[in-house]
């Protein structure tokens, strides 16, 4: 969606927790970039 822009929010950290989140949301993204989005909250916007 051109309107979307989606961070992660990270306070404190340490650099493997940071590393680690990341990976999970740039996975997430990936998901959604091939079609197949994860822990969408309200599914019914993706029809």
């Amino acid at each position: 969606m051109p309107n979307v822009i989606c961070t992660p929010h990270i306070g404190y950290t340490t650099v493997e927790v940071f590393e680690s989140l990341f990976s999970i949301a740039f996975g997430q993204v990936a998901a959604f970039a091939r079609g197949e989005p994860e822990n969408v909250l309200n599914p019914e916007v993706l029809q």
